[in-house]
C-alpha cells in the first residue's frame, strides 16, 4: 500500500477461506489460487482480444469469470476494475476497454505476487 494504491489481496478473505479448511484437507487456499492462476491469463487475453474487435458480448463474458474468481480470493482490486470492464461490454461500450485491460493485467500480476507469497508461507 505505499503508493496509494489499496493492497492487491484482502487477507482477511484469505483468513475466512483458511478458516473453512478442515484438519488434514487439501489446502483449500492453494487449489483456489492454482485455478485463478491457470484460468486468468486466458481469460484477460479474451478481454484483450474483444477490446482489439470491438465484442462487447465476449469482454462482458471474459470480465464478468474473473471478476467472480479474483474476488473469491479476496483480490477486490481486480475484481472491481473486472466489474467495469464487464460494465462497459453490458453497455455495448468499447471506448477505453483496451486501457481498463492493461490495468486488469497490472493489478493481476499484484495479486499473484501476494497470493504466491502466502501459497508459500502455508507450505
Amino acid at each position: 500500500m505505499d503508493n496509494g494504491q489499496p493492497e492487491a489481496i484482502d487477507r482477511a478473505v484469505l483468513k475466512e477461506l483458511r478458516s473453512l479448511q478442515g484438519e488434514g484437507e487439501t489446502d483449500l487456499i492453494a487449489e483456489l489460487f492454482e485455478t485463478f492462476r491457470g484460468d486468468a491469463p486466458t481469460l484477460i487475453a479474451a478481454m484483450r482480444t474483444a477490446a482489439t474487435h470491438g465484442n462487447a458480448e465476449q469482454l462482458k463474458q471474459a470480465a464478468h469469470s474473473l471478476k467472480g474468481s479474483s474476488a473469491s480470493l479476496g483480490a477486490n482490486p481486480l475484481s472491481a476494475l473486472c466489474a467495469e470492464v464487464e460494465k462497459m461490454g453490458r453497455a455495448g461500450s468499447m471506448t477505453g476497454a483496451a486501457e481498463k485491460v492493461d490495468q486488469i493485467e497490472q493489478e493481476y500480476a499484484r495479486a499473484i505476487k501476494v497470493l504466491e507469497s502466502e501459497s508459500k508461507n502455508q507450505s
